[in-house]
């Protein structure tokens, strides 16, 4: 019997999982895919690679490795491809004889090309986003690079359905023992910047975040601090990876504003999930445009200011700071990126381009449409914003930091 090959490079999780659950109705054994760790980014030759952080892969590894643990009640592999070796995959589908592959409609052109270089039929279905494909598609392109209006044209519309697992899917067998736990007791150290990543691990953050703190009914006022256990949400790892879907989570809140309270935090919250979904719909539509458009060539100049950056050497206190958190724990906070990515882009003048794969190679939350647009948009000039976003950093500092004490913390 055929073999049905399924890729969740970013949909590692059995709750609300489109792609899988389509998968699995196809009613042939399944072989469960996921991208290796950190892959090296587009820019790499033009990074300090050894200084790099190595809590990203730490922290995918945890992910993909408790998808293992629940995919294998139901006999159900999971192996690590590599979404750059095609030879690699088209072996494994002569090898298992698979005759199809499923996988998210997620706008990594990476994914695009790989899938478009296989031998067998590729089925794209399901996605983790708010709205629907349909409703991406609807979407006019006079609002590319323009959130607001984008925001205002969507923000009435009706959000996806979660979509029910089979009951195969959410209990296992009577009388099955758990599979044994795959996690190395090195990968804890995560816990130290409170990142949940796996199911289990957001579940219970949004129990401590929502129930026990209530710490989301002030999340407008806190959102930009830089320090902080319950300043930000924590959810950006869970939804990059797709261990937990923005439709689930969005459940989640709208179960505690109709239980608890619902005020501007909690709807400033739901508006960031919009900037997420703005910059999916930007990745759809622009593709390679978006991601790997023509790059300028770093003078010698240049690619000094761009090292002296990422090691923490920029001379400004708040930025360097930033990167040296990012570095040691693979996270920065909203405002921390927007400093960093303001004091390369516009005090340094490098391309933003560099920045972003600096940042995609460091970041546990890495997500390409988020990070790609971020940037873009800091930048301006281009197809996400016309217009730049340069920070005035010693202003920001004295706003944002006005003790010192993130500077002190990490440049200590």
């Amino acid at each position: 019997m055929p073999t049905t090959l399924v890729l969740l490079d970013r949909a590692l999780r059995l709750d609300d999982n489109p792609t899988l659950n389509a998968a699995r109705h196809a009613g042939q054994p399944l072989i469960v895919l996921v991208d290796t760790p950190a892959r090296p980014p587009w820019l790499a030759r033009h990074l300090p690679m050894n200084m790099a952080s190595n809590q990203p892969a730490l922290a995918r590894t945890r992910a993909w490795q408790a998808l293992a643990a629940d995919l294998a009640r139901f006999n159900v592999p999971v192996w690590q491809m590599g979404l750059a070796s095609a030879e690699q995959w088209q072996a494994l589908i002569e090898q298992s004889d698979a005759n199809q592959i499923f996988a998210p409609a997620h706008a990594d052109p990476d994914q695009q090309r790989l899938l478009a270089s296989l031998s067998i039929a590729s089925v794209c279905c399901g996605d983790n986003h708010l709205l629907s494909r349909q409703q991406h598609q609807t979407l006019p392109a006079k609002l590319l690079g323009r959130f607001t209006p984008f925001y205002h044209a969507v923000k009435h519309w009706p959000t996806q359905s979660l979509e029910a697992s089979p009951q195969y899917w959410v209990q296992a067998a009577m009388g099955q023992a758990d599979a044994a736990t795959l996690i190395d007791a090195e990968t804890k150290v995560l816990s130290s910047v409170k990142l949940p990543v796996t199911p289990e691990e957001t579940e219970e953050w949004l129990e401590r975040y929502l129930w026990q703190q209530q710490a989301v009914l002030h999340y407008k006022s806190t959102r930009n601090d830089l320090m902080g256990d319950y300043s930000s949400s924590r959810l950006s790892a869970a939804l990059a990876m797709g261990t937990f879907s923005v439709r689930r989570l969005n459940e989640h809140l709208q179960r505690f504003e109709h239980s608890m309270q619902s005020n501007a935090s909690t709807a400033a919250l739901r508006y960031e999930w919009y900037w997420r979904e703005y910059f999916q719909w930007l990745g759809g539509r622009l593709g390679d445009t978006l991601y790997q458009a023509p790059v300028p060539v770093l003078t010698e100049e240049q690619q000094d200011r761009l090292h002296r950056w990422c090691k923490a050497q920029s001379g400004v206190a708040i930025v360097d700071a930033a990167m040296t958190e990012l570095q040691q724990t693979g996270f920065l906070s909203n405002r921390a990126r927007q400093l960093a990515a303001s004091c390369l882009v516009h005090d340094l003048a490098v391309p933003w381009q560099y920045g972003a794969a600096w940042f995609e190679h460091n970041l546990i939350d890495f997500d390409p449409n988020s990070n790609t647009g971020n940037w873009a948009y800091i930048a301006g000039g281009n197809a996400v914003s016309n217009k730049p976003h340069a920070f005035d950093l010693n202003w920001q500092a004295e706003r944002y930091d006005a003790n010192s004490q993130y500077r002190r913390f990490w440049l200590s």
